[in-house]
């Protein structure tokens, strides 16, 4: 990982990862989870002061738009992923 990354975790359950890449140095990670889960990965990213880095999206990944453009330079996927790659660098 590098500082300008921008990274992609989806199904990102308790945002760990996604907490970790922050603390890493990256530049922004959008951490999705279609579960009520991401109530519980938003509350983490604030209590580690994160919120800048880290933004948590609710909903799948098949209806999420991502705020930038562009593909992401890393996508973390560790739950079962079933997603559209071609959609993600369209958003």
């Amino acid at each position: 990982m590098t500082i300008n990354q921008t990274i992609l975790d989806v199904g990102t359950e308790s945002g760990i990862l996604a907490i970790w890449s922050a603390q890493a140095g990256v530049r922004k990670v959008y951490a999705v989870e279609a579960m009520k889960m991401s109530e519980h990965a938003r509350a983490l990213v604030k209590a580690n002061n994160l919120q800048n880095v880290v933004e948590v999206i609710e909903g799948s990944m098949e209806d999420v738009t991502l705020p930038e453009k562009g593909f992401p330079e890393l996508v973390i996927c560790m739950a079962s992923c079933s997603m559209q790659w071609d959609n993600i660098g369209d958003q």
